[in-house]
């Protein structure tokens, strides 16, 4: 939360956390809620059929991954491409161009984000970018959910990558795990050359356990530790002893004493004293297992140290998502896409609907300009 202000933000919340949503909100943030049976946002408008394809690819995880299957993966997704190409701008006109294709796998994974009634608003993706802070809130038990924010995670990064969204980009997510894919991995390093950081957050490292679907969690992992090279460690019951090992060491004098006593154990005949140095965790594995709430360790900036964040001060409030229908124009303005009333104000804000087909084609395009974002 205290990076917002400073870069432009995107947070994916899987358990719409009350004090993070409470913060975005008082500061004017856009929600969008995967999880409201309301529409709010177009994700695939403006892009290519490859880039439909990619962010298809992405959000089911459908990489190839060096088995005898990959021949059929890239057909399907070839598949999605040609489907695209054909005029399917929307995820229900896709599912119904796969179906005919017979992409079976494919067309089940992109029939289930249809049925995300979220997506099928009329406000693009990248309209919503133009704001400083975007909340995206999505249900974690919901594999449905949990595809279409892996959609709009991709098309982020590829609108991005294509000069679409000016500025800096932070993007927060939120137990990773939901996030992960092979492309989703790999671009954590890709795109900081774009203008994009990540801050990834876990609950620990069992989050890698397994494999995923065309990435496994070994290499899931190892790609997320090598591209975080600042890392926050808070309170640790399984890792304790792994992050205390990668503080460095500190030596000590460690002293022995032999004592000699005489025959009838009464006095001390002779005293050795042996003195060697050893070293040990600069922050060692107790003090992971007992560090007090707010307090963690900060490792990349320096030498490893304990440091207490100072949160901002939130008054807890909602947050309110907004319908925006998709609408049809007598003669649309090309490049734009017309939306009728704006997704995603805290409570308080209001929105101005500006009904753009009942708007004069000339004045279409200045229209557009002013709906209050």
């Amino acid at each position: 939360a205290q990076i917002y202000g400073r870069v432009k933000s995107v947070v994916f919340d899987p358990k719409k956390d009350e004090y993070l949503t409470a913060f975005f909100a008082q500061k004017g943030a856009r929600f969008v809620d995967l999880s409201a049976d309301v529409p709010q946002i177009d994700v695939l408008v403006g892009a290519t059929p490859q880039q439909i394809a990619g962010a298809v690819s992405e959000a089911c995880a459908l990489s190839p991954t060096g088995s005898e299957s990959d021949v059929y993966t890239l057909e399907e997704l070839a598949a999605v491409a040609e489907v695209a190409r054909g005029g399917a701008v929307t995820l229900e006109a896709l599912g119904l161009g796969l179906a005919e294709a017979k992409a079976r796998k494919t067309e089940k994974y992109v029939r289930l984000m249809a049925g995300v009634e979220a997506l099928r608003g009329g406000l693009p993706l990248v309209r919503l970018l133009e704001s400083e802070g975007v909340y995206f809130v999505f249900d974690e038990s919901s594999q449905a959910q949990k595809y279409a924010a892996r959609l709009i995670f991709s098309r982020i990064k590829q609108l991005k990558k294509a000069g679409a969204v000016e500025g800096h980009l932070t993007i927060f997510a939120d137990e990773f795990k939901h996030l992960i894919s092979k492309i989703s991995v790999d671009s954590l390093g890709l795109m900081r050359s774009k203008g994009v950081n990540f801050i990834v957050a876990h609950q620990s490292q069992g989050d890698f356990e397994g494999d995923f679907v065309d990435v496994t969690g070994r290499e899931a992992k190892q790609r997320v530790f090598d591209n975080s090279q600042i890392q926050l460690i808070y309170k640790q019951t399984q890792d304790a002893e792994f992050w205390a090992k990668l503080t460095g060491d500190k030596v000590f004098e460690d002293s022995s004493a032999i004592l000699e006593l005489n025959e009838a154990s009464a006095s001390v005949s002779g005293e050795q004293v042996r003195r060697a140095e050893r070293q040990k965790p600069l922050i060692d594995k107790n003090e992971f297992l007992t560090l007090p709430d707010g307090v963690g360790v900060l490792f990349g900036v320096g030498v490893a140290e304990k440091v207490r964040p100072v949160p901002p001060v939130v008054e807890l409030r909602r947050f309110n998502v907004q319908r925006v229908e998709r609408v049809q124009a007598a003669a649309p303005v090309e490049g734009v896409q017309e939306v009728e009333s704006v997704q995603g104000l805290a409570d308080g804000a209001t929105a101005k609907s500006v009904p753009l087909s009942a708007v004069a084609p000339s004045e279409k395009k200045r229209k557009i300009e002013e709906v209050e974002l």
